[in-house]
């Protein structure tokens, strides 16, 4: 998954969030310096999404990759000049 850019930008008493030119989010400022401000439709589909707490945790579970199984004697094979 690519990383993507967004630059944000205070609008009077909002907060917009822009992507690829496009505001994807906007809200109001906070109120006060550190605050956390949540909207719960932006986590809406991310699972474990937003819990009580106001903190967001995401859960991606990726399998292994396949990987093809040789015997050791296919790699004895080729360390004595075998198998081309």
């Amino acid at each position: 998954m690519r990383a993507k850019q967004v630059w944000v930008r205070e609008q009077g008493s909002q907060v917009e969030i822009f992507c690829g030119g496009e505001i994807i989010a906007r809200h109001l400022s906070s109120e006060q310096r550190h605050q956390v401000v949540t909207q719960r439709e932006h986590h809406a589909g991310i699972p474990l999404g937003c819990k009580p707490t106001g903190k967001t945790v995401i859960r991606i579970q990726q399998g292994a990759p396949v990987v093809e199984t040789r015997s050791l004697a296919a790699y004895e094979s080729l360390a004595v000049g075998g198998a081309q």
